[in-house]
């Protein structure tokens, strides 16, 4: 056991080591921007790709053919001088040289050196590739070797025969030395230069959007109003600009909320406490129940904008409930008792998957608005298609103007005084609930109603 606790100790005393010595100043060289920090990874593994390549194509097929060519090259020569070795005379040997020069590529030539040193004394005599794979096969013939012409592209080959004949050759360096590599060097290089311009392009073109986003990011975050940001680049950059966008509007939106919060709240509360400064200026005895009636108009008022504030914080789970069930359980508050409420089922799925609490809220403000306008509710659930639960609200009641069905979703609205409004009311009823659907996938909207009131028509994914 000791023994383990060592060996745990060791291990985390070296991993702290290596974090310090090897991790630390590694990320003290590496750059702080993505966008250089991509092009490092990019370049560097391009980098060794390249040199691996390079590496591979050398060992595989470079080497190989320049060793097959030397090794083809020194065979003939080798065979030339066998040949001309066994004969005797100089006219056999140029008869050889001759035939030889007619099929092969080589030129050889007979030349006859009276005087070795003078005229050999130039050449170099230092060993080489070609010239120890010629004396590994011809042994006994000494061999001089010089590189002459332009840039030194001709090596001229000087093999002693016998006596003081000699055959010359002359090579051409591409025969054994493939000038090709330097070219394959330079190509490669400029290949990598090139795929690396193509690849900083195509980086910087990914981040723009990224930069993009974070410019707004900032803005937004200073207080400024930003535009819509159109998504683009890859799908999880566009996925994050919608999520982005989603947000944003989300924060503005919560943001003019509270602001009409605050506008309502110090206007509503304005309007009770001139009512009773009324009350209390007009009667040197002011009437309690009217005041008392007041006070509670601004309770009601009050602990309705506690709970408009108090929702959008809380989170409400989802979970499946029977859609009979749930709707026979809302017309059973004891609020409803005094008005017919009859409901028609014509769907076929029987569960759906909502948050209970929420959903009911949202039934009970639209059975409670049309509770104080109408004698008679319906409410007829049907399946729509596609997944989808249409749920239609009609009443008997005096309805909503047309030109107001689109502003009574908005916060804090309420319709004139041709509707006459209950005592604490705020204008927070239609647009909770819109708000309660919108947050299940859903929508609603406002209709006539055949019995010549309202029509609520809510649509809810199954």
């Amino acid at each position: 056991m000791n023994k383990n606790l060592m060996i745990q100790e060791l291990f985390k005393k070296l991993k702290r080591l290596y974090g310090r010595y090897i991790i630390l100043p590694l990320k003290k060289l590496l750059p702080k921007s993505l966008y250089y920090r991509t092009i490092l990874i990019v370049s560097g593994t391009l980098l060794l790709v390249h040199v691996l390549a390079a590496i591979i194509f050398y060992d595989n097929y470079w080497r190989q053919i320049r060793s097959f060519l030397l090794r083809n090259l020194t065979n003939n020569i080798a065979n030339i001088i066998s040949q001309a070795s066994d004969v005797q005379t100089p006219e056999e040997v140029e008869m050889i040289v001759e035939r030889f020069r007619k099929y092969t590529t080589l030129n050889p030539q007979m030349v006859i050196i009276n005087n070795n040193t003078a005229i050999l004394q130039d050449f170099d005599d230092s060993p080489s590739e070609l010239t120890r794979e010629i004396q590994r096969l011809i042994p006994n013939n000494p061999i001089h070797i010089k590189e002459y012409g332009e840039n030194f592209s001709i090596l001229r080959l000087n093999v002693l025969i016998k006596d003081n004949i000699y055959i010359t050759f002359y090579l051409e360096k591409d025969m054994f030395f493939i000038k090709s590599i330097t070219f394959f060097v330079i190509s490669t290089i400029l290949l990598y230069f090139l795929s690396l311009l193509i690849i900083i392009q195509f980086i910087r073109l990914q981040l723009r959007p990224i930069n993009k986003l974070s410019k707004y990011a900032k803005l937004f975050g200073k207080g400024e109003k930003i535009p819509y940001i159109q998504p683009s680049g890859s799908i999880e950059i566009r996925e994050t600009t919608i999520a982005f966008n989603e947000m944003t509007s989300q924060i503005q939106r919560f943001i003019e909320q509270r602001t009409m919060l605050l506008s309502s709240v110090s206007h509503d509360l304005k309007t009770s406490l001139t009512k009773i400064n009324l009350i209390l200026d007009v009667n040197e005895n002011p009437p309690a129940e009217e005041i008392r009636e007041e006070v509670e108009s601004m309770y009601q008022m009050i602990s309705s904008y506690l709970n408009f504030a108090r929702d959008d914080s809380v989170i409400y789970e989802k979970q499946y409930i029977n859609i009979k069930d749930f709707f026979k359980s809302v017309i059973k508050n004891p609020n409803f008792k005094d008005i017919n409420i009859n409901i028609i089922f014509e769907q076929t799925h029987k569960n759906i998957e909502v948050s209970p609490l929420l959903l009911k809220r949202a039934m009970d403000n639209i059975l409670s608005n049309a509770l104080h306008y109408a004698n008679k509710i319906e409410i007829t659930i049907a399946d729509l298609g596609s997944h989808n639960l249409s749920i239609a609200i009609e009443d008997d009641g005096t309805g909503i103007p047309e030109e107001a069905r689109e502003l009574v979703f908005r916060p804090f609205y309420k319709i004139n005084e041709a509707r006459t409004a209950k005592k604490g009311s705020v204008g927070l009823g239609l647009y909770i609930v819109k708000d309660i659907i919108t947050k299940h996938g859903g929508s609603i909207e406002l209709g006539d109603s055949q019995y010549g009131g309202l029509k609520i028509n809510i649509t809810l994914p199954l």
